[in-house]
């Protein structure tokens, strides 16, 4: 649970990979301390995992040399949903006003 919540606080993105040799993707993503979780081997030649954001633009780099391609599939976690409300003041003042209030109620 607590890494549920670590990873929801920092982001998380879930990539594909193509790669002749999906577990060198695996082994690169080790030795550049991208980290990675949730790894599913969809076939001989494409693996799904789950990484955070800032991993997602360090794999990038990496994979650009190994030419693999990286898709990215879906993205979630507080940073995705800041930025959705980056430009909905109204909807990121409610937030606010609500954390505001709870912790005033708290105390």
């Amino acid at each position: 649970m607590y890494r549920k919540i670590v990873n929801y606080l920092r982001g998380e993105v879930e990539v594909r990979c193509c790669s002749a040799a999906p577990e060198r993707v695996l082994n690169l993503c080790s030795v550049h301390d991208v980290p990675f979780w949730d790894v599913v081997w969809e076939d001989a030649a494409h693996i799904r995992f789950k990484t955070t954001i800032q991993g997602r633009r360090e794999l990038q780099q990496v994979m650009e040399t190994a030419a693999v391609e990286v898709e990215e599939v879906s993205s979630s976690g507080a940073p995705v949903l800041l930025g959705r409300l980056r430009r909905r003041y109204v909807l990121l003042a409610a937030v606010v006003l609500t954390l505001v209030w709870l912790w005033c109620g708290a105390n």
